[in-house]
């Protein structure tokens, strides 16, 4: 289809484009490969043209002043013609000054012919076979300019060789320039065609890439809408959710005297849960916008592993004793460089779902190591488990199923939110389900942020201690 619809925009009679402005692109195309190489090469050419003339000196026997003199001054009208296309005009018009090159070129070498009298010595046609050749392969002049040097060039041979003697000599070399300058014709008909299809297929990827530029920079712009949307609508959630939070604490501790009927500090509790939970959902909307932004500010620093987990313990600890949940931390003596308030998010994030997932009474392991390059950070439960194959819907998406709900109802934005933070760092995050029952969070984390100086310093003492554990 796409050959087909090629074909139609360009005239098969002399490859061209129809459309005139589609013509001069493809011409400032073309030009584009054209380099000093190529002059280099012409200027090979027109030297072997020179060199010629020795073997005039050795074979010429009628006209060798009158041979020489118009080979040299072809020679030096070549070298400024090439000279000339280094110009700013000169590389606008070089295919019109290639062409004329090789005019000269031809109409010079028949003119040698008419002057000797011989076709034979020196063999003349070889010289045009080779401008044939140079027109094709090396200038890539266009269609119409290939056949009228042709045709003109061999025009001009058949009236320098009109009243010679029709003899083998004089038709071998007719038949030979004639058939080259068919087979370069020809050839350069299917290569013009070939790299004007080219040309189309160029254009073709341009539109594409300007596209798919529009189209990054219109996610970009709906991103930054989006975030921005984002983050006012968090603000004004904000207010109205400290007041509801104040009010209802107030009513739930009967600060201004006791509730006559005792329900109503039950309610109280509710909407202050209620409103707790919404502020953290909120807050959590506003962080993982700016995440997605890329405004949010990254400080990375030497942080104890220690100080991180034991942090976010501190935001889960109230949650993990209402729930009867026990939280075993393993100290260790290692220390990564990272963004401590983010890496705190982040585990507070896994470790709350953990929590979450985990049935009461049983048990949340969390542990700490280290690699030549990386620190693990373990969270470990005893919940009823994730399917494999829903774990990475999970951790890719911020939508919630009624599968999910089961486990956790922040269970994708917290774990959105913390692989977001993890990436953050260049770490990654993983999820694997551990036997019948229980999830597996791992998080590794690069000893270094690339871009950073600071040197990996670990928080080891001057006598090794035992590992301590702290429960929550």
């Amino acid at each position: 289809m796409f050959m087909a619809a090629a074909s139609k925009e360009i005239s098969k009679l002399t490859a061209r484009f129809s459309d005139p402005l589609r013509e001069r692109r493809y011409h400032e195309y073309a030009l584009s490969f054209y380099s000093r190489k190529d002059r280099y090469m012409l200027y090979a050419a027109v030297a072997v043209y020179i060199l010629y003339g020795f073997l005039d000196l050795l074979t010429l026997t009628n006209a060798t002043f009158m041979i020489l003199t118009v080979r040299i001054f072809c020679a030096l009208g070549a070298f400024l013609i090439i000279r000339f296309s280094m110009t700013k005009m000169g590389r606008q018009y070089f295919q019109e000054l290639a062409g004329m090159l090789m005019l000269v070129a031809g109409l010079s070498i028949a003119l040698m012919i008419w002057m000797e009298g011989n076709i034979d010595t020196p063999p003349y046609y070889v010289g045009l076979i080779v401008v044939a050749m140079v027109s094709t392969g090396l200038i890539r002049l266009t269609v119409p300019r290939t056949l009228f040097v042709l045709l003109t060039v061999f025009t001009a041979f058949c009236l320098a060789t009109w009243q010679m003697p029709v003899d083998v000599g004089r038709i071998a070399a007719t038949f030979f320039i004639f058939s080259s300058f068919m087979l370069a014709g020809v050839s350069n008909y299917l290569l013009e065609m070939s790299r004007r299809h080219e040309f189309i297929k160029h254009e073709e990827r341009l539109r594409l890439h300007e596209q798919l530029e529009q189209m990054v920079a219109d996610a970009k712009s709906s991103l930054k809408r989006k975030s921005a949307i984002l983050n006012i609508l968090t603000h004004v959630f904000r207010t109205p959710l400290h007041q509801i939070i104040g009010y209802a604490q107030i009513l739930e501790q009967e600060s201004l005297g006791k509730q006559q009927h005792p329900e109503y500090v039950e309610y109280s509790e509710h909407i202050h849960s209620a409103g707790q939970n919404l502020l953290r959902l909120v807050q959590r909307l506003m962080k993982h916008g700016r995440l997605e932004a890329g405004t949010i500010r990254f400080t990375p620093e030497r942080v104890s592993a220690n100080e991180l987990v034991e942090c976010a313990m501190s935001g889960v600890s109230q949650k993990a004793t209402d729930k009867k949940v026990h939280i075993a931390y393993e100290r260790s003596n290692i220390s990564v460089q990272a963004d401590a308030s983010l890496i705190e998010d982040a585990l507070f994030e896994i470790i709350e779902n953990a929590v979450e997932a985990t049935p009461e009474g049983s048990s949340v392991n969390i542990r700490v190591e280290k690699t030549n390059s990386h620190v693990m950070f373990y969270v470990e439960d005893e919940g009823p488990g994730i399917d494999n194959e829903q774990l990475e819907q999970i951790r890719n998406s911020m939508e919630m199923t009624e599968e999910f709900l089961s486990v956790s109802e922040k269970l994708s934005l917290g774990v959105t939110l913390a692989e977001k933070i993890i990436a953050l760092h260049k770490g990654e995050l993983d999820m694997r389900r551990t036997g019948d029952t229980g999830t597996i969070v791992e998080i590794r984390l690069p000893l270094k942020q690339s871009g950073t100086d600071q040197e990996d310093r670990s928080e080891e003492p001057s006598e090794p201690e035992e590992p301590q554990r702290v429960s929550a």
